[in-house]
């Protein structure tokens, strides 16, 4: 898959594609049906495929504030190259590109396609006054609209993956992924007060990534190509008076030095909010307690899987 970054000034993108437009942040399951059917165009049409999406969220830049992703642009990078896209196509976000005429963006960017794949709510353009309307009539018979995916009646999207995750309902905001929330960061120094307690932690940078309710999960690391359970952290440490909110996990059965490697986190289970103790003991307590909740559920899982 090659990948290209441009800005409004360029003057469109290869001929004859099937293009995916998007922002996609988390790749949700409506996310992911997008690519699939723009994959099916590309086969059907015997064409290459291609997703647009912009280098940051749009909104949060015209209000100047700083956005948390569901997904990074190198993981949106990542699946689409698993998927088998062809080509990736990155616009920066600019000045001269949010004011930039709907219909302009038509021209520049989406004429030399040969399907154009959206969902039923896309909006381009200056103010957002570009819709699904707009390039139907602008290209006839090159649109193909996917139609709004529900979960229990609600509409799947980004801004419900959030909300579901800012509550801690990781197995609802997991169903509408299509797969586990997760974090792509690197391991860092943190206080090492995990060590002295007896539950050695990896402090996880998630630079960039929307964090989940605080509090204390049952996760999945992936690290040196092997999944490994953890029992992960989200807070700042209210027992020991932080500031900063940190994210760190215990690997359970898990020794080695791994400071500066990459780790995936995925989240599968809120187990508690971020509590405060009046002692080291009383943490120590309610971490083996913790470990105890997971590991029971990790059986569970593992009874479940033996049945079917």
């Amino acid at each position: 898959m090659i990948v290209h970054e441009f800005d409004y000034q360029s003057k469109g993108l290869k001929a004859d594609l099937a293009l995916c437009l998007g922002f996609f942040d988390g790749v949700h399951r409506a996310h992911q049906k997008l690519m699939q059917d723009t994959l099916s165009y590309g086969n059907s049409l015997g064409v290459e495929t291609a997703i647009m999406t912009f280098s940051t969220h749009i909104g949060s830049y015209i209000a100047n504030r700083e956005f948390k992703a569901l997904s990074l642009l190198d993981d949106k990078i990542r699946i689409a190259r698993e998927m088998g896209f062809d080509h990736f196509y990155i616009i920066r976000v600019s000045e001269e590109l949010v004011r930039m005429a709907p219909e302009s963006f038509i021209e520049r960017f989406l004429m030399s396609s040969r399907r154009v794949i959206v969902g039923f709510d896309y909006t381009f353009g200056a103010k957002g006054r570009g819709d699904v309307a707009m390039l139907q009539r602008w290209l006839p018979d090159k649109v193909h609209v996917v139609l709004e995916m529900d979960y229990y009646g609600k509409k799947i999207g980004s801004s419900r993956v959030r909300r579901a995750l800012s509550k801690g309902r990781i197995s609802l905001a997991n169903r509408m992924l299509g797969g586990a929330y997760q974090i792509h960061g690197t391991v860092i120094k943190g206080h090492g007060r995990g060590k002295d307690l007896g539950f050695p932690t990896a402090n996880i940078a998630y630079n960039g990534y929307f964090l989940p309710k605080h509090g204390v999960y049952h996760t999945e690391v992936v690290l040196r190509g092997k999944v490994m359970h953890s029992m992960s952290n989200i807070g700042c440490n209210p027992t020991f008076h932080n500031r900063e909110v940190t994210l760190e996990t215990h690997i359970f059965d898990f020794d080695d030095s791994i400071y500066g490697e990459s780790i995936t986190l995925r989240f599968k289970q809120y187990i508690r909010p971020e509590m405060v103790f009046d002692s080291t003991q009383a943490l120590i307590a309610q971490m083996a307690h913790d470990e105890e909740v997971i590991k029971k559920a990790i059986s569970q899982e593992v009874s479940n899987e033996e049945i079917r």
